[in-house]
């Protein structure tokens, strides 16, 4: 088995070490850390490397925060920020025609919660790069994996 977390258009690295793995399990018991790239990406505009981050929030005060229980804080109109970044830095590379609709919904639906945004990113990812992998959503959090790429 290789752990995995979901994360908001991940690194490439993380999806060469999917391509490498049998058996994929997306870790989604964790507590949830900051400045991390769970809720956060890179891209390369004119102006040089810039963060994308989306903001949440939790419903319930507690001091160790799940993952899969941060809300998404739709009121600061992250998607079109978004978007309109990726537009800027990418409209004119090969290939932005090809991707953007592909790209569009995840920037028009509205999300509740990180762990839906982080899936469907990486299930876009995954088929963008024809990976055609399962994988399961951990039950329960493991200290110790053999393959940890956590």
């Amino acid at each position: 088995m290789a752990l995995f977390i979901p994360t908001y258009f991940s690194p490439i690295s993380q999806y060469a070490a999917i391509k490498k793995a049998d058996d994929i399990t997306l870790e989604i018991e964790d507590n949830y850390e900051k400045q991390t790239y769970r809720n956060r990406c890179y891209i390369f505009g004119a102006n040089g490397k810039q963060a994308l981050n989306i903001p949440v929030k939790f419903e319930v005060s507690s001091i160790k925060k799940k993952t899969k229980d941060a809300l998404v804080d739709n009121d600061a109109k992250w998607q079109s920020h978004h978007l309109k970044s990726l537009q800027s830095a990418y409209r004119n590379s090969p290939f932005f025609e090809f991707y953007i609709d592909d790209l569009l919904p995840i920037f028009k639906k509205e999300y509740k919660f990180l762990l839906d945004v982080n899936l469907d990113t990486f299930q876009l990812v995954s088929d963008a790069l024809e990976l055609n992998k399962t994988y399961k959503k951990s039950q329960e959090y493991e200290l110790e994996v053999e393959n940890d790429f956590r």
